[in-house]
Formats: structure tokens, sequence, C-alpha cells
């Protein structure tokens, strides 16, 4: 994931990711959004990846334009080992594909599996690389009051 520039001064967003048809933006409380163009408009996308790119407006547009429009919200925890178990779903700390953990801990590393052009890949990734990404009706949360 790319740092978000907030020239602004003032956004609650620290980190963006695009593709060809989506954008990811994570704000402080580390939930992230992923908007496509299904779920808020192509338009929409395309204006917050140019907004995204400057550094500046997003948030705005976000709240003003596509605030509840999301494909996908998530919340991202520090992957500790107690909460590395099998079928856990996580991603790097540099963004990348979400990847279902499909091992124990072993080596203070677990093997990770994902799916790239329509072949399952796995590798075996140090925990302190990874960061958990749940989807929100499903995680484990840290704070009680979340939701």
């Amino acid at each position: 994931m790319d740092s978000y520039k907030n020239l602004g001064g003032n956004s609650g967003i620290i980190k963006y990711e695009t593709g060809p048809d989506f954008i990811k933006v994570q704000f402080y409380e580390n939930i992230l959004y992923l908007y496509t163009y299904a779920s808020a408009g192509a338009d929409n996308v395309e204006i917050m990846k140019h907004l995204a790119y400057r550094g500046v407006g997003l948030n705005s547009f976000i709240n003003r334009n596509v605030y509840k429009k999301y494909e996908k919200k998530y919340k991202i925890s520090q992957a500790y080992p107690e909460n590395l178990i099998k079928g856990i779903i996580v991603q790097l700390n540099s963004g990348g594909p979400e990847m279902t953990c499909i091992s124990e801990i072993e080596n203070n590393s677990v093997t990770c599996a994902w799916f790239s052009d329509g072949r399952m890949e796995k590798e075996s990734i140090p925990i302190e690389a990874l960061s958990i990404i749940s989807k929100c009706d499903k995680v484990i949360y840290e704070e009680e009051d979340y939701l």
C-alpha cells in the first residue's frame, strides 16, 4: 500500500492501494475499506484514485459521495502468534493480495496461500511481515465497543 500524503493535514486516511477497478483506503483506526466499480461506480473510484495520488481531498470526497458504498470493510490487526490460526486471512504489511494461513507457526513463520492469475500460490512468511485482515462481521475485535 502507498502512504497517503495528507497535504490538507486533517485527513484520517493513512494508506491506499489502487487496482484496475478498485481502491482500498486505510484509516488511522486500522479500518480498511474496499471501493469497487461495482459498489461505488467507476467514475467515483477513478476520482478517488486521482485524489489519493494527489494526496488531498480523498477523505472529504468519501464522506460526501461514497460513504457507505464500499464493497468490503476490514479491521486490521497486528499478527501476533496467538492470533495466527489456520484459516485466518492475512496480508503483507506492505499490501498485496489477501492470503489464508494454512499452517501452524514454525520458526516464527506461517505458510500462507493465495490466488494469482487463477493459480494457487503458497509461501512461508515471517509473522512480523503480516497483518490480520478480516471482514468486520468475522473478526475478533480488539476494542469492545467496535461497531
